[in-house]
């Protein structure tokens, strides 16, 4: 109770002349005190307001980084899972045709050695041969279609992938700008 008392005389103290504002006095001899508690509390607010605003800016920034270092660690991965297929079907490529090779050169020996045997038997391992070569041929086209195959969908994937993480990253991106109106809206 003297402490209001000490205040009212201060507030007193302090008053304008009473030509200049006697209202206002009045509301300060009655209210000054709540309103500097008010006042104390409303800043207190808006300071724990924006220390949670920025500790939840803080805390999506993180999780911003780590969400785009994870998937800079999935397309690393794909991309080195890419690169490792692709070197192993060039591999095999080359090992295809290197038996192809050595397939042809065996045939032509065959042939060579069959010739010297009658026209007629000659004629047969000819033909027979070609039919082999041809369907090897055939069967290293349709093997290199399919690896053609697996590669383009390969490729299409991870394409689909890579456009999956630039909407994500839109997506992220549209979500910091709105936090970041969200928060300047807040402090006006």
């Amino acid at each position: 109770m003297k402490k209001e008392t000490t205040t009212s005389r201060e507030t007193v103290g302090k008053r304008k002349p009473a030509s200049i504002g006697g209202v206002d006095d009045i509301r300060d001899i009655l209210f000054g005190q709540q309103m500097q508690e008010y006042e104390k509390k409303f800043l207190q607010l808006e300071s724990l307001l924006s220390e949670k605003m920025s500790a939840l800016r803080e805390e999506s920034m993180k999780r911003l980084d780590a969400t785009e270092q994870l998937i800079k660690k999935e397309l690393q991965s794909l991309d080195s899972r890419l690169k490792s297929e692709r070197s192993e079907q060039t591999e095999t490529n080359h090992l295809l045709k290197e038996k192809l090779n050595s397939t042809n050169d065996l045939l032509d020996q065959k042939t060579a050695g069959m010739e010297n045997q009658s026209s007629l038997l000659g004629k047969s391992i000819r033909a027979e041969m070609h039919d082999q070569s041809k369907a090897l041929r055939d069967e290293l086209e349709n093997r290199h279609q399919d690896l053609a195959q697996t590669i383009n969908r390969i490729h299409n994937e991870l394409k689909q992938q890579k456009l999956d993480r630039k909407v994500l990253a839109s997506l992220l991106s549209e979500m910091a700008m709105s936090i970041n109106q969200d928060a300047g809206g807040h402090r006006e």
